[in-house]
Parts: structure tokens; sequence; C-alpha cells
């Protein structure tokens, strides 16, 4: 990239896709599903990335560095890290119960 690329990509606004950049849980809950999805496989991850408007996993990394600064020192940011981590980890424990 050259020092004029780099200009521009100082003034051209950041397309968020489907995401809400003033939710402070939207970060967490995006970043957990994409993770998952990618594990998954490339058309689940493809299906989660078009679910968010987003093109690929580069465009959720700007988005996602983008949402830490803009919240970055909100005390709710930090903790709808933590709810939603916990939230994921309950559900995981609840569908990890004996089966049959």
């Amino acid at each position: 990239m050259g020092l004029l690329d780099s200009i521009k990509g100082l003034f051209q606004k950041l397309d968020y896709g489907n995401i809400d950049p003033a939710s402070v849980d939207v970060c967490w809950r995006v970043d957990h599903e994409l993770e998952q999805a990618r594990y998954k496989g490339e058309a689940p991850l493809a299906a989660a990335l078009q679910k968010h408007g987003l093109t690929s996993l580069d465009h959720w990394e700007k988005v996602k560095e983008a949402l830490i600064d803009r919240h970055h020192q909100n005390p709710e940011f930090e903790a709808a890290m933590l709810r939603v981590r916990q939230e994921y980890q309950q559900q995981l424990m609840r569908g990890s119960g004996p089966q049959g």
C-alpha cells in the first residue's frame, strides 16, 4: 500500500455492515459467532460474514478495531465482553449434558 492509499484510508468512512457501532455487546457477539463459524468451515464462515454485512475476515478485523477504539474507555464494553462470554459458556454447558 502506497502513501496515497494510506492517506485515502484516513478519510474513508468505515463500512460497519449490519453492525450497530453504538452497541457494546455486538462486538463480542459477532466475534464469537465468526470464530465458531471459522472452525466449521468456509461455507458457515461465509454465511456468518454475509449475515453481518461483512465482506471478509479482514473487513471484520477493521470493524472490530474501530469498535474497540470507540468503546475501550466505557466500562460497559468490558462488562459486555464478560457477559457475552458467560452466556456462550452456559449454552455450551447446557448442550454438553448427558445424552439419551
